[in-house]
């Protein structure tokens, strides 16, 4: 797909909509909006730059969608708040979050917001959505010395060995770190 604008509330929502899943968007006056979305069948990643808006998604409503993604958001301009299962956290730029389309959420952006969002099926991570659903709504920063910020190390054994599971420390149970020499990163055991 081509880089596309929305020059109104209703286009947006159309093609954010097609893009993504099935989606409602609010606005107060003037709005404009671009996506470059480039993927093939269930994943993708997609460049979006928005005026200030609110996203809904709604998975119980008539519009709902067959397909159960794993939507992760890097911001890199503006702010965002996202609430998902019952948390809500803020997006700094700088920071990602992640948002099921299983579930309902809502994306909130004050203000003019860039961003990137990388879209998979939540299969193919090859663990439980449980897990994946824990992980939902939770800013992770990619800040020097964040608790969030993950391993962006290698080894020359990377390739063959699983990946490892990151997680926030605090919620989801004791941590450690992944033992390399001045990581600072947080994996769960």
């Amino acid at each position: 797909m081509v880089r596309r604008t929305a020059a109104s509330v209703s286009e947006w929502e159309a093609l954010s909509s097609a893009a993504f899943v099935p989606l409602r968007v609010v606005a107060d006056g003037p709005f404009t909006a671009q996506l470059d979305h480039r993927g093939r069948a269930r994943a993708a990643m997609s460049s979006v730059r928005s005026g200030a808006c609110r996203v809904l998604r709604d998975p119980t409503a008539g519009s709902a969608s067959a397909d159960d993604l794993a939507l992760f958001s890097f911001q890199y301009g503006g702010r965002n708040l996202v609430e998902q299962n019952g948390r809500q956290t803020a997006v700094a730029p700088g920071d990602g979050v992640l948002y099921l389309t299983r579930s309902p959420y809502d994306l909130a952006f004050p203000g003019p917001s860039d961003l990137i969002v990388l879209q998979v099926p939540t299969d193919w991570f090859g663990m439980p959505v449980s897990a994946l659903s824990a992980l939902s709504a939770r800013a992770m920063s990619t800040s020097t010395g964040s608790r969030y910020a993950p391993c962006t190390r290698s080894s020359p054994s990377a390739a063959s060995a699983p990946p490892r599971s990151f997680a926030l420390s605090a919620p989801l149970g004791p941590a450690r770190s992944c033992g390399r020499r001045r990581c600072r990163c947080r994996m769960s055991p």
